[in-house]
Order: C-alpha cells, then structure tokens, then sequence
C-alpha cells in the first residue's frame, strides 16, 4: 500500500509496488448471491413439496408464478450447471423500493412478494447492480427455506432461530457496521461479492493503521505490509 493510500476501492484494490501478501478475491457467478441467514441449513432442509419454485425458465412477467402475490414474482428465473436454479433480481422489477435509509446505495432496495401463504421482502444489492454490472441473486433452496417460515410458529427453531427472528434479522436495516465509517447496514441485504470487497478493504485498513474502528477514515497509514488483490472467476 502506497503512503497516501485511502480507505477507498481505488487505493485499496490497486497495486503499485510489489505485494508481500496476495489476498485473493472469488469473483464468480456464485459471489453475485445475496448473502443467506446462518439460520439456514441447505444440506438437512426439507422443502415442503406442495410449494415449490420453477426449476428453470424464462422471465416471468405474468400470473404463472404466483399465488395471492400481485404483482407476479417478476424475476429471471435461469438454470446453472454450477448453482442450480438461480433468481435474478435488479431494481428494475416492478413493485421495487428503495431502502429508506440514506446512506445505502440509491440502488439497495426490496420487491415486497406472497408466495404460498406467506410474504417476504426480496432485496437487492446496489452496489453489485451498479457497480459491478451484476445482478442480485437468491438460489432456489433458499427461496424455499424464506417463504417456508411461518412466523405464528414460536415453536420450532431453525439453527437456534424461531422463524420471526429470522425475519427479523433479514429485514434489519442496521445489524452489520462498517468498521471503517461506522455506518449501519443491513447485513442481509448484502452479495457475497459486496460483504467480500468490504472485508479486504476492512482488513488492509486494520493492518496499516492504529486509526479506531467506527470513526471513519483517519487518513493516517504505516507501510507495515504491502497487499497484492488477485481475483478467480
């Protein structure tokens, strides 16, 4: 990291002397996956095969897929040899909200759907729309898992999470802090490829400064090791 480095991506992610760490940064398709509930267990989870998802198709832009939802679903619903069944999203889908925070990109925001009884918020992550030219993806076991939960169910628990506590916990806006800035976010409204970028920029900072956590950039480095960003696709 050069002397006048910043906290930001264009410092941050550039190399201009040689590195003596390598940090390497998946970028694939599946990086483009938001960010899931560690309440979700994919290898035991047992769907409910009277309410289930498309396996592959086209976009859907009419009632095929929906119940009491109105609007329709509006995703692109596409199969991958790699990620199964996969849903896009982007901000573009009709129904599509902004998050009311003003600190989030202009581009994180939610499509509200009904789905076999029961109504979730689907996000989407500005900054791999905008940015990164991506989309927002959920794949189709965890779409499942989401509009399985039945919040009246105070009984069973998922992980240790009563299904309203997992809810909770995705449609919190301010769960997750940026250790640099301090700034609140949503910690599951987030792509992996976004949460991924935030952590390396987190630990390069952490590494070559003594400035405190939460208080934003203290604009003050020490050259204590030098960072190489490699990514694989």
């Amino acid at each position: 990291m050069v002397a006048q480095a910043t906290s930001s991506d264009q410092e941050l992610f550039s190399a201009q002397v040689p590195p003596n760490v390598l940090l390497m940064v998946d970028s694939s398709g599946s990086m483009r996956f938001i960010v899931e509930h560690p309440a979700f267990d994919r290898v035991n989870f047992v769907p409910d095969p009277s309410c289930d998802f498309p396996s592959g198709g086209t976009f859907i832009n009419d009632n095929d897929f929906q119940d009491e939802s109105s609007p329709p679903l509006g995703m692109e619903i596409r199969h991958s040899a790699n990620n199964g069944t996969v849903f896009d999203l982007t901000s573009s889908i009709e129904g599509w909200q902004t998050t009311p925070d003003p600190n989030d990109h202009p581009a994180n925001g939610f499509i509200t759907r009904t789905f076999c009884g029961q109504t979730r918020k689907i996000y989407t992550d500005g900054r791999t729309e905008v940015e990164d030219g991506n989309r927002t993806q959920y794949d189709r076991a965890y779409f499942r898992f989401l509009f399985s939960l039945d919040p009246s169910d105070t009984a069973t628990t998922y992980n240790g999470f009563t299904a309203q506590e997992i809810l909770d916990d995705i449609d919190d806006t301010a769960n997750g802090r940026n250790y640099i800035t301090g700034e609140r976010f949503g910690k599951f409204h987030n792509t992996r490829l976004t949460v991924s970028k935030d952590i390396t920029r987190d630990v390069i900072y952490q590494i070559n400064t003594d400035c405190p956590a939460f208080s934003s950039d203290c604009g003050v480095y020490e050259d204590r090791v030098r960072f190489g960003i490699g990514r694989f696709t």
